[in-house]
């Protein structure tokens, strides 16, 4: 009996609990499936794109995952002058940059010590 009670107290004080609100809940599932709709729609673009096809031609080869009025608006969006612009400029930008964009799982707090330790100042 005292073994029971033991184990009870000691796996009732680690329970995990979750709670959140509807708007929260919704608000991640619409972020969830709009990083992956996009995700998605990158990798049919770049299965059906070809710099030969005209305009029209790109627009009638509609991928069976997507409605045709979606496909072709999303391919006007990305044979758009600006967009064609915008993503060339950030392809130049990207091979300018010298640092990796990875901070690994060491804080920012922790980062900002070490460099502090090491340049005998605070950074910045």
């Amino acid at each position: 009996m005292a073994i029971h009670n033991l184990t009870n107290i000691l796996f009732s004080k680690h329970r995990f609990c979750f709670e959140t609100t509807e708007s929260i809940a919704r608000r991640y599932v619409y972020n969830s499936i709009s990083k992956k709709w996009g995700a998605r729609r990158l990798k049919l673009w770049d299965k059906i794109f070809d710099p030969l096809l005209s305009r029209s031609e790109l627009m009638a080869n509609v991928p069976k995952e997507i409605s045709k009025d979606h496909w072709t608006s999303y391919a006007d969006y990305r044979l758009d002058k600006t967009m064609k612009k915008m993503c060339n400029q950030n392809a130049e930008n990207q091979k300018k940059q010298t640092i990796l964009h990875t901070g690994g799982s060491k804080s920012n707090a922790r980062r900002r010590a070490e460099m502090m330790v090491e340049a005998g100042k605070k950074p910045g």
